[in-house]
């Protein structure tokens, strides 16, 4: 929360006053200007020192009646954001300007990733402004005796054809994603060179196979250690692939932090990486994992990791990825009319999207995961948080559950695009393509107008 001890309103006030207060003359002797005005100056006072206090003091709001459900009853009542632990290491401004291409990516990558639940890939319509499709296609998974990689569960149906076929009619590449989020499993496909080469073969069968016109890595919770072996990895199938055939890896953002070093989502040599393939694609997202009460990702953060990773990474490598969803953070409340609330929520927060908030705000409930949320009465019915550079919103179910929520849309999303012109990188990948509306797809290709 902002320090709100020093009122330079309320000292001058004070300081004129004092000033001033010597110079009087006995009543009867003063003017009535006189009178009306040393009224005036302690009214002011008074009500400087009213709106101190309660700046200063916990904010309260008194829950609505049954007929005033579901209306707004105070708008700054979005908890203040936590700041990220952070080491205070600044970019190095001369390293990072020197990687910013001299010349203008003008024909920039709009990548959506694609992962619809229900594994339909009938494509129905495409997304608007997007030149490149990266389906999760092929997630890696251990044989059933937990000893090789099995890749005869990485089927992906016929529909696939059909997939890359419409792709290719609207004039969209499809990058396939070949995923892997199991520590051991990644471990041994870089440490062991025989199930290396295997899957090696088997990404160069579906190149062929599916007409793929890209590949997209996405290996994540790794052993640290394992950095040059996952480069090794990737410069062994780059090499393999067909020259017209790009090869993109995601990677997080870069933690300046004494654990870094040994925390398995950190597990990359960006730097050496960007020299082995085509694309670095940074999940530039998750801000509040591992932290308290923050968005998914605030503008200033970032602006800050796309510095960093340009010290190590030139821009037309570089691919930011920007999140088409939210985080909802919990609390059970515990006195509605002080709003004492005890948190439930993990680390972080429960992903939410813009369909479940347009819901809520035009019917009042919506499905999260199986469980209807029912509106009881709004705190904040959306606000734009300028610091952060996101929209907010705060309510109570009728659980008698708080939902604190920070969620991008066009407005934010446009902020983040336009980075990528502000850096001159080479594009942008978004998570997800069923996570978006129009609007918001709009907002990032209007980001390139300037």
């Amino acid at each position: 929360m902002k320090n709100r001890k020093h009122n330079p309103d309320v000292y001058m006030v004070d300081v004129f006053y004092e000033k001033n207060k010597k110079r009087t003359v006995p009543e009867k002797e003063e003017s009535r200007n006189v009178k009306v005005f040393r009224f005036a100056l302690k009214l002011v006072i008074v009500i400087a020192a009213i709106l101190l206090v309660a700046a200063l003091l916990p904010g309260r709001i008194i829950k609505p009646s049954q007929d005033s459900q579901g209306s707004t009853v105070l708008i700054n009542a979005a908890p203040d954001a936590e700041p990220v632990e952070e080491d205070g290491s600044i970019p190095d401004e001369a390293i990072w300007k020197e990687n910013i291409s001299p010349v203008a990516i003008e024909e920039k990558i709009y990548l959506a990733w694609d992962d619809p639940s229900n594994k339909n890939w009938t494509l129905t319509e495409m997304p608007p402004n997007i030149n490149v499709l990266a389906p999760v296609w092929f997630k890696l998974v251990f044989t059933a005796d937990g000893k090789s990689l099995d890749l005869t569960a990485s089927d992906i149906s016929n529909s696939a054809f059909d997939y890359v076929k419409t792709c290719h009619d609207n004039g969209v590449e499809v990058w396939a994603t070949v995923q892997c989020i199991d520590y051991d499993l990644s471990e041994l496909i870089v440490e062991n060179s025989d199930e290396s080469q295997k899957l090696i073969n088997q990404i160069l069968l579906w190149i062929t196979s599916y007409d793929l016109d890209g590949i997209n890595l996405d290996f994540e919770n790794m052993n640290p250690d394992n950095k040059q072996k996952f480069n090794n990895f990737c410069a062994k199938l780059k090499a393999a692939m067909p020259v017209d055939k790009p090869l993109s890896a995601c990677v997080t953002v870069e933690l300046i932090s004494e654990s870094a070093a040994d925390n398995p989502w950190q597990a990359y040599d960006r730097g050496g990486l960007a020299q082995v393939i085509d694309y670095i694609t940074v999940m530039t997202y998750d801000e509040h994992k591992d932290s308290t009460k923050r968005p998914v990702a605030s503008i200033d953060w970032v602006d800050l990791h796309i510095r960093r990773l340009l010290e190590e990474i030139p821009s037309e490598k570089l691919i930011m990825g920007i999140p088409f969803h939210g985080v909802d953070y919990r609390a059970e409340v515990i006195d509605s009319q002080t709003m004492t609330v005890s948190p439930i929520w993990n680390d972080s927060g429960h992903t939410t999207t813009v369909f479940m908030l347009n819901l809520l705000l035009e019917t009042g409930r919506y499905d999260y995961r199986g469980t209807e949320i029912v509106l009881d009465y709004w705190i904040n019915k959306g606000g734009w948080d300028a610091e952060l550079g996101i929209s907010d919103y705060s309510f109570v179910d009728t659980e008698g559950i708080q939902h604190t929520i920070w969620i991008d849309d066009e407005n934010s999303i446009y902020q983040k695009a336009r980075l990528a012109y502000d850096y001159n990188l080479a594009g942008i990948a978004i998570w997800k393509k069923n996570l978006g509306t129009e609007a918001m797809f709009e907002a990032v290709a209007r980001a390139g107008e300037g």
